[in-house]
């Protein structure tokens, strides 16, 4: 296959990625604005569903092969031009995230969205100790024995699950 070609390919499958990305975002949005009471244990799994499938979208095989492929390509061509610059970046996030294990994306997305409820009662009484307890509850002891923290810290950078992992290394002491 031609590098193109190759290219188009790995295109199209980060444009997948993107559009379950926003899909996740209106099913956040939903939770969010519009969401009945009790309605955030179903979108909690709506959202770990998207999630995952959307990690594992991006994190695939074919997403890894098409990138060793592509980036000798990239250093041919421009530096400066969108192509070698859409490789790289994709070729940098794909490494990332490939440390982070889908369903480890799915268990955050589901506890943010069980906790979403308590969330909303902390805000309004400003009891947000109840919201760390809550939202800790269901990750700290697995999420603890499973997962580096302090790795995936780096791995995530500045997105907003940051603050999530954060509230759990601090329940983790690591």
């Amino acid at each position: 296959m031609n590098p193109e070609t190759q290219l188009s390919q790995l295109k199209f499958i980060v444009n997948q990625y993107s559009d379950l990305v926003s899909v996740k975002g209106l099913l956040h949005w939903d939770l969010e604005t519009i969401m009945p009471a009790g309605g955030s244990a179903g979108r909690g799994h709506q959202l770990a569903t998207v999630t995952r499938i959307a990690h594992e979208t991006f994190t695939s095989d074919e997403v890894g092969q098409l990138l060793e492929q592509l980036l000798p390509y990239a250093e041919q061509i421009n530096s400066d031009s969108d192509d070698a610059r859409f490789i790289l970046v994709t070729d940098r996030l794909f490494k990332k995230r490939s440390l982070v294990p889908a369903s480890l994306m799915a268990e955050v997305a589901k506890a943010a969205s069980d906790a979403h409820p308590v969330w909303v009662k902390a805000r309004e009484s400003a009891d947000f100790a109840s919201f760390l307890f809550e939202f800790s509850r269901p990750l700290t002891t697995p999420f603890c024995e499973k997962y580096d923290i302090t790795q995936l810290l780096n791995i995530f950078g500045a997105q907003p699950i940051l603050i999530k992992i954060h509230i759990l290394r601090n329940l983790c002491n690591r």
